[in-house]
Protein backbone atom coordinates (compact mmCIF):
# COMPACT_ATOMS: atom_id res chain seq x y z
CA UNK A 1 0.00 0.00 0.00
CA UNK A 2 1.44 3.58 -0.89
CA UNK A 3 1.81 6.12 1.69
CA UNK A 4 -0.63 8.82 1.26
CA UNK A 5 0.46 12.27 1.28
CA UNK A 6 0.20 13.95 4.93
CA UNK A 7 -2.09 11.31 6.30
CA UNK A 8 -1.22 10.21 9.10
CA UNK A 9 0.12 6.27 9.46
CA UNK A 10 -1.88 4.03 11.73
CA UNK A 11 0.43 2.12 13.64
CA UNK A 12 -0.58 -0.77 15.89
CA UNK A 13 1.02 -2.76 18.55
CA UNK A 14 -0.19 -6.71 19.01
CA UNK A 15 2.48 -8.23 20.94
CA UNK A 16 4.89 -7.03 24.00
CA UNK A 17 6.58 -10.21 24.14
CA UNK A 18 6.24 -13.90 23.33
CA UNK A 19 3.96 -14.97 25.85
CA UNK A 20 1.62 -12.27 24.54
CA UNK A 21 -2.01 -13.49 22.82
CA UNK A 22 -1.20 -15.19 19.02
CA UNK A 23 -4.45 -14.16 18.07
CA UNK A 24 -3.69 -10.11 18.36
CA UNK A 25 -2.35 -9.35 14.53
CA UNK A 26 -5.29 -10.74 12.97
CA UNK A 27 -7.62 -9.18 15.42
CA UNK A 28 -6.15 -6.02 14.38
CA UNK A 29 -6.19 -6.87 10.88
CA UNK A 30 -9.37 -7.67 10.40
CA UNK A 31 -10.70 -4.95 12.12
CA UNK A 32 -8.95 -2.44 8.81
CA UNK A 33 -8.54 0.09 11.13
CA UNK A 34 -3.85 -0.19 10.84
CA UNK A 35 -1.53 0.48 7.72
CA UNK A 36 1.48 -0.99 9.91
CA UNK A 37 0.72 -3.95 12.93
CA UNK A 38 3.91 -4.39 15.09
CA UNK A 39 5.50 -7.54 17.44
CA UNK A 40 7.97 -7.60 19.93
CA UNK A 41 9.10 -11.33 20.32
CA UNK A 42 12.57 -10.11 21.68
CA UNK A 43 12.02 -8.34 24.74
CA UNK A 44 14.58 -8.36 28.09
CA UNK A 45 12.32 -11.41 29.69
CA UNK A 46 12.86 -13.27 26.39
CA UNK A 47 16.44 -12.41 25.40
CA UNK A 48 17.46 -13.88 29.15
CA UNK A 49 15.55 -16.50 28.59
CA UNK A 50 16.89 -17.17 25.33
CA UNK A 51 20.27 -16.27 24.99
CA UNK A 52 21.80 -19.96 25.98
CA UNK A 53 19.93 -20.86 22.58
CA UNK A 54 22.68 -18.89 20.57
CA UNK A 55 25.19 -21.21 22.20
CA UNK A 56 23.92 -24.23 22.32
CA UNK A 57 22.23 -23.93 18.83
CA UNK A 58 26.00 -23.25 17.07
CA UNK A 59 26.37 -26.95 17.67
CA UNK A 60 23.53 -28.55 16.58
CA UNK A 61 20.83 -28.87 13.34
CA UNK A 62 17.31 -27.02 14.57
CA UNK A 63 13.86 -27.16 13.03
CA UNK A 64 12.66 -23.56 12.47
CA UNK A 65 10.04 -23.93 15.30
CA UNK A 66 12.66 -24.55 17.52
CA UNK A 67 15.14 -22.46 16.13
CA UNK A 68 16.44 -20.03 18.46
CA UNK A 69 14.98 -16.07 17.56
CA UNK A 70 18.58 -14.86 15.91
CA UNK A 71 17.93 -17.15 13.05
CA UNK A 72 16.26 -14.32 10.91
CA UNK A 73 16.97 -15.93 7.56
CA UNK A 74 15.26 -19.36 8.39
CA UNK A 75 12.35 -17.16 10.43
CA UNK A 76 11.69 -15.20 7.48
CA UNK A 77 11.68 -18.33 5.06
CA UNK A 78 9.33 -19.87 7.15
CA UNK A 79 7.07 -17.10 7.35
CA UNK A 80 7.19 -17.39 3.46
CA UNK A 81 5.99 -20.46 3.61
CA UNK A 82 2.82 -19.67 6.52
CA UNK A 83 1.86 -17.43 4.06
CA UNK A 84 1.96 -19.00 0.42
CA UNK A 85 -0.06 -22.25 2.28
CA UNK A 86 -2.68 -19.67 4.03
CA UNK A 87 -3.09 -18.48 0.39
CA UNK A 88 -1.33 -14.77 0.41
CA UNK A 89 2.39 -14.57 -0.56
CA UNK A 90 4.02 -11.96 1.16
CA UNK A 91 7.07 -9.95 0.18
CA UNK A 92 9.43 -10.89 3.55
CA UNK A 93 12.29 -8.87 4.43
CA UNK A 94 14.76 -9.61 7.58
CA UNK A 95 16.81 -6.63 9.28
CA UNK A 96 19.98 -8.43 10.71
CA UNK A 97 22.83 -7.51 12.62
CA UNK A 98 21.60 -6.77 16.15
CA UNK A 99 24.59 -7.34 17.87
CA UNK A 100 25.97 -3.99 17.22
CA UNK A 101 28.70 -3.82 19.72
CA UNK A 102 30.88 -2.39 16.85
CA UNK A 103 28.57 -1.46 14.20
CA UNK A 104 25.75 0.78 15.83
CA UNK A 105 26.36 3.82 14.19
CA UNK A 106 26.32 2.32 10.61
CA UNK A 107 22.89 0.65 11.42
CA UNK A 108 21.45 3.63 12.70
CA UNK A 109 22.97 6.06 9.55
CA UNK A 110 21.56 3.21 7.22
CA UNK A 111 18.07 3.45 8.76
CA UNK A 112 17.38 -0.70 7.53
CA UNK A 113 13.73 -0.84 9.12
CA UNK A 114 13.00 2.25 6.41
CA UNK A 115 14.66 0.61 3.79
CA UNK A 116 12.86 -2.66 4.23
CA UNK A 117 9.36 -0.81 3.82
CA UNK A 118 10.94 0.83 0.99
CA UNK A 119 11.62 -2.08 -1.02
CA UNK A 120 7.49 -2.99 -0.70
CA UNK A 121 8.18 -5.43 2.34
CA UNK A 122 4.89 -6.64 3.47
CA UNK A 123 6.75 -7.95 6.52
CA UNK A 124 9.48 -7.05 8.53
CA UNK A 125 11.49 -9.25 10.36
CA UNK A 126 14.22 -7.73 12.92
CA UNK A 127 16.61 -8.83 15.61
CA UNK A 128 16.67 -7.36 18.66
CA UNK A 129 16.46 -3.45 17.43
CA UNK A 130 14.81 -0.76 20.24
CA UNK A 131 11.70 -1.22 21.34
CA UNK A 132 10.51 1.90 19.00
CA UNK A 133 12.28 1.34 16.15
CA UNK A 134 9.91 -0.36 14.15
CA UNK A 135 6.96 2.38 14.48
CA UNK A 136 9.78 5.17 13.50
CA UNK A 137 10.98 3.29 10.62
CA UNK A 138 7.28 3.17 9.47
CA UNK A 139 6.52 6.49 9.90
CA UNK A 140 9.71 7.56 8.15
CA UNK A 141 9.20 5.57 5.44
CA UNK A 142 5.07 6.93 4.88
CA UNK A 143 6.06 10.70 5.56
CA UNK A 144 9.71 10.03 3.37
CA UNK A 145 11.56 11.52 6.60
CA UNK A 146 15.38 11.78 6.68
CA UNK A 147 18.17 10.43 9.34
CA UNK A 148 18.16 14.54 10.25
CA UNK A 149 14.88 15.32 10.83
CA UNK A 150 15.18 15.90 14.54
CA UNK A 151 12.43 17.81 14.67
CA UNK A 152 9.92 14.63 13.95
CA UNK A 153 12.09 11.80 14.61
CA UNK A 154 11.97 11.82 18.55
CA UNK A 155 8.21 12.22 18.43
CA UNK A 156 8.29 9.25 16.63
CA UNK A 157 10.35 7.56 19.22
CA UNK A 158 7.88 8.62 22.15
CA UNK A 159 5.20 7.00 20.02
CA UNK A 160 7.12 4.26 19.44
CA UNK A 161 7.76 3.35 23.44
CA UNK A 162 4.23 3.92 24.21
CA UNK A 163 2.95 1.56 22.32
CA UNK A 164 5.52 -1.14 22.63
CA UNK A 165 4.02 -2.80 25.48
CA UNK A 166 0.99 -3.37 23.55
CA UNK A 167 -2.16 -3.23 26.19
CA UNK A 168 0.09 -1.79 28.72
CA UNK A 169 -1.01 1.72 27.50
CA UNK A 170 -4.43 0.72 27.11
CA UNK A 171 -5.59 0.09 31.01
CA UNK A 172 -2.77 -3.30 31.19
CA UNK A 173 -0.39 -0.78 33.25
CA UNK A 174 -2.85 1.66 35.02
CA UNK A 175 -2.33 2.76 38.23
CA UNK A 176 -6.01 2.86 38.93
CA UNK A 177 -6.67 -0.92 37.36
CA UNK A 178 -9.39 -1.19 39.91
CA UNK A 179 -11.48 1.26 38.13
CA UNK A 180 -11.87 -1.42 35.29
CA UNK A 181 -12.21 -4.10 37.32
CA UNK A 182 -15.00 -2.56 39.28
CA UNK A 183 -16.79 -1.85 36.24
CA UNK A 184 -15.75 -4.98 34.27
CA UNK A 185 -13.65 -3.24 31.79
CA UNK A 186 -10.81 -5.42 33.13
CA UNK A 187 -10.79 -8.64 30.60
CA UNK A 188 -10.35 -7.37 26.82
CA UNK A 189 -8.47 -3.62 27.32
CA UNK A 190 -7.35 -4.22 23.55
CA UNK A 191 -4.37 -3.38 21.77
CA UNK A 192 -3.16 0.29 20.74
CA UNK A 193 -2.94 2.13 17.35
CA UNK A 194 -1.01 5.29 17.36
CA UNK A 195 -2.03 7.61 14.10
CA UNK A 196 1.36 9.24 13.68
CA UNK A 197 1.26 12.31 11.32
CA UNK A 198 3.84 13.75 9.46
CA UNK A 199 4.88 15.98 12.48
CA UNK A 200 5.76 13.23 14.63
CA UNK A 201 2.46 14.26 16.93
CA UNK A 202 -0.22 11.73 17.39
CA UNK A 203 -3.27 10.47 18.26
CA UNK A 204 -3.58 7.32 20.27
CA UNK A 205 -6.49 5.30 19.86
CA UNK A 206 -7.47 1.20 20.01
CA UNK A 207 -9.08 -1.24 18.58
CA UNK A 208 -12.76 -0.99 18.86
CA UNK A 209 -14.95 -2.62 20.48
CA UNK A 210 -13.22 -3.73 23.38
CA UNK A 211 -12.76 -2.83 26.93
CA UNK A 212 -9.88 -0.56 29.01
CA UNK A 213 -9.18 2.95 28.54
CA UNK A 214 -6.64 5.51 26.79
CA UNK A 215 -6.64 8.25 29.39
CA UNK A 216 -4.06 10.41 30.75
CA UNK A 217 -4.09 7.95 33.54
CA UNK A 218 -3.91 4.85 31.51
CA UNK A 219 -0.51 6.59 28.90
CA UNK A 220 1.40 8.26 31.95
CA UNK A 221 2.89 4.88 33.45
CA UNK A 222 3.63 3.28 30.31
CA UNK A 223 5.26 7.45 29.45
CA UNK A 224 7.60 6.75 32.32
CA UNK A 225 8.41 3.00 32.59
Amino acid sequence: MSPALKRAIRVGEASRGFSDRVHAVSQLAKGGECDVIMGDCMSENTMTLHGAGKITNKKKNSSVANAPIEQLAKEAIYVVKLCEDAGCPMKVAWVEGDDVTDTIHRLVSEGLKTAAFKEDADIVICGRVADAAPAIGAAAWWHKWTPEMFDKLPGALVIGHLIECSSSVCGGYYSAFKDLLKTGKHLNVGFPIAHIDSKGECILTKEKSTDGCITVGSVTPQFVA
